[in-house]
């Protein structure tokens, strides 16, 4: 409506500015060539001057009637009426108005026409001049079209300015709601949880305050409960020492207590059994020691010393340690070669190697004849050693166990080999897992990773 409204104010303009120019100029021509009774002569200045407005120019009587038309064959043919238009006629000749424009119509067309008094030099009232515009479609399509734009970009704008008023309106209040939840996801219970710090009043401070609370209480029960796991560990610890003590200990009371008999007695024999006697008591202690020696290499797992070295190598050297083990057949499986270096401690990585083949050793039964399998091999970025055995396996219901110290599937044993085992691999950054099949035997898999570019640069 106000494209329409606006389009027609410009058109009654521009056809009200075309009228006064129109009528300064006949005027001044019809006052000079004295042509107002003659109709052929004023149509001929009516069509020239239609010709250089650009617009039709027709003359009325003082009663209404055609006098004279730049396009008289409007007329002729009953397009137009000869008659001057009813309310024109009206607003000029009662109501005296010195212009007046409206809409008029022929057929389905629609225009503009505009009426004025024509006067002489005296001011006398002679006739009525009349001019039509026909306003062209295409402009006012195209101002239609231009308004549309203006007012789509307008929309467009607007739109992209709620959207961006809106999402930070939106981070103004979820800011601390995300703060909490970078908070929340951020809890550890291995290590310090820093409070929020939140200066508002308002509904989120109150959640703040919880979360605050809920933290504290958080690493006072973190440190309760790494206090009982660590009295817990110690107590395992001891129980498990003690266990170790007392088995060697037993025999070795024995023996004493036989050499005291056998003292007493004076038999001839005494020197042999005296020799029985000693040997088991140095085998006993041998065990102390050695039980002595896991327990102090789990406690203080020394630091690793990586150094770059080939691993297939090493891998050859642990394995021809164990060829001579009987009634078992050891095969080696080694795919790397002399440019395949990983970046560990080469003692400890000794220790595992050796640690696994000899649990491979001891899971297979005395009435079985075993069979051991070691391979390594270079898979993606990282190297993968296996050593596989047709052992007795791992129940099941121990698989969840099989790294935690102190727990073991044999009669005798520390249990810290495979724990010890699992420190080396990780402190190495590497991984250790394994698949059993109770009765078939167990896979023990260590994942090691290639070193980086800059370690292997001399």
């Amino acid at each position: 409506y106000y494209i329409l409204s606006e389009n027609k104010s410009n058109n009654e303009g521009l056809l009200s500015e075309k009228v006064s120019s129109v009528l300064i100029e006949l005027t001044h021509k019809l006052e000079k060539e004295q042509a107002m009774g003659d109709k052929q002569k004023l149509e001929l200045y009516l069509e020239k001057f239609a010709k250089v407005f650009f617009t039709d120019i027709n003359l009325y009587s003082l009663d209404g009637k055609l006098i004279a038309s730049s396009r008289p064959q409007v007329f002729n043919r009953g397009l137009l009426s000869q008659q001057m238009n009813p309310e024109a006629f009206q607003a000029l000749s009662f109501k005296t108005e010195s212009r007046f424009i409206h809409e008029e119509r022929i057929g389905g067309l629609q225009y503009l026409s505009a009426y004025v008094p024509f006067m002489d030099s005296n001011k006398k009232v002679l006739a009525y001049l009349n001019l039509p515009y026909f306003a062209k479609q295409t402009e006012l399509e195209d101002e239609l079209s231009r308004f549309l734009v203006t007012v789509i970009n307008v929309l467009v704008l607007l739109f992209v300015l709620s959207i961006l008023v809106a999402v930070l309106i939106s981070n103004w209040i979820t800011r601390p709601l995300q703060l909490l939840k970078d908070n929340l996801a951020a809890i550890r219970l291995d290590r310090t949880n820093k409070p929020i710090d939140y200066e508002g009043s308002d509904e989120i401070a109150s959640l703040v305050r919880e979360y605050n609370s809920k933290v504290e209480e958080l690493q006072h029960n973190a440190e309760l409960l790494a206090k009982s796991e660590r009295e817990s560990a110690w107590r395992e610890m001891a129980k498990q020492v003690a266990h170790e003590i007392k088995n060697p200990l037993t025999p070795m009371k024995l023996s004493i207590q036989y050499l005291q008999k056998s003292r007493l007695d004076e038999g001839e024999d005494w020197e042999s059994r005296f020799k029985r006697s000693t040997d088991m008591l140095i085998e006993q202690i041998d065990t102390l020691s050695s039980i002595a020696t896991a327990f102090s290499d789990f406690a203080q797992m020394p630091k690793a010393q990586n150094e770059l070295f080939e691993l297939g190598t090493l891998v050859e050297q642990v394995v021809d340690l164990f060829s001579e083990e009987p009634d078992v057949s050891l095969y080696l499986n080694n795919e790397l070669s002399s440019l395949d270096k990983v970046l560990a401690d080469k003692d400890q990585m000794t220790r595992l190697l050796t640690n696994l083949i000899k649990n491979a050793l001891q899971s297979i039964p005395d009435d079985q004849e075993g069979r051991i399998d070691v391979e390594v091999v270079s898979k993606g970025h990282q190297y993968i050693l296996e050593v596989r055995d047709n052992g007795s396996g791992i129940p099941s219901d121990m698989h969840d166990k099989i790294f935690v110290p102190n727990f073991t599937t044999k009669s005798t044993g520390t249990g810290l080999g495979l724990a010890m085992s699992k420190n080396i691999v990780e402190q190495a950054g590497g991984r250790i897992w394994f698949t059993s099949k109770e009765g078939k035997g167990t896979s023990f898999y260590v994942s090691l990773p290639f070193p980086e570019a800059s370690d292997l640069e001399p």
